[in-house]
């Protein structure tokens, strides 16, 4: 069996196939969806949440809207950088049957802790950069790192194809570009600092091993996006 052929049997598993990415970004079966298609998703779904989350900051408590807006973003995210988050937390603890309850919590709050540090008009803009930020990490992750472990698929849907140097090279810029041009010298000092925050944490699951989980792509998305929002806040203080 090919390599792509179990790709798209684990990912039939693991129920992907019903996932908002599956629909969106990987309409045929014969390959993981290259990096661009991963990264525009990912600006579809912060720039809904974020428009959802400006629309209701008019009529609702901002608390309220704060919170909506980070269960909308969650729930297109389906949870995934969450639900991986708790994964690891469960295999490092196995002893503490809550673990992956605790981490999964104090995950979620840090997203509503991060959106609450952003002005309701700059929603759009930073959930959208927030969310693409986040999923390069991923794309980062899997462009530096060794095979993914095809058996762990808790976060299949951040899976892209193999992207050549200076395909990652061009979306890292124009990445960056428009993180400078929309928010500054911080938002671009923050990019820099979650690829740094990647590049660590791939080194150090990786220690000992041939491969990565794939729940550590959710990890680092999720890392890179609270690091995202973060640096956004800081750029507009």
């Amino acid at each position: 069996m090919s390599r792509q052929a179990q790709w798209i049997e684990a990912l039939d598993a693991a129920g992907a196939r019903t996932t908002l990415w599956r629909r969106i970004g990987r309409p045929f079966d014969d390959a993981p969806p290259p990096a661009l298609a991963s990264l525009l998703v990912a600006a579809l779904v912060g720039a809904v949440s974020g428009l959802a989350g400006w629309a209701l900051s008019s009529i609702v408590p901002q608390a309220v809207a704060i919170i909506i807006t980070a269960a909308v973003w969650c729930a297109l995210e389906l949870a995934l950088p969450e639900r991986s988050v708790a994964a690891r937390a469960q295999t490092i603890d196995r002893a503490v049957p809550m673990s992956g309850q605790f981490a999964i919590t104090f995950a979620v709050l840090l997203r509503v802790a991060a959106l609450s540090t952003l002005p309701t008009n700059q929603w759009i803009a930073g959930l959208t950069l927030a969310t693409v930020i986040g999923r390069l990490q991923a794309v980062f992750l899997q462009f530096i790192a060794d095979p993914l472990d095809d058996e762990r698929v808790a976060t299949a849907d951040y899976v892209t194809s193999p992207t050549p140097a200076i395909w990652f090279a061009a979306l890292a810029t124009v990445t960056l570009a428009l993180a400078t041009f929309g928010f500054g010298w911080r938002l671009a000092l923050g990019v820099a600092i979650a690829m740094v925050t990647t590049f660590v944490v791939g080194l150090l699951h990786q220690r000992g091993r041939d491969h990565i989980a794939v729940e550590i792509l959710g990890v680092v998305v999720w890392l890179g996006e609270l690091i995202a929002l973060f640096a956004i806040a800081g750029a507009r203080s």
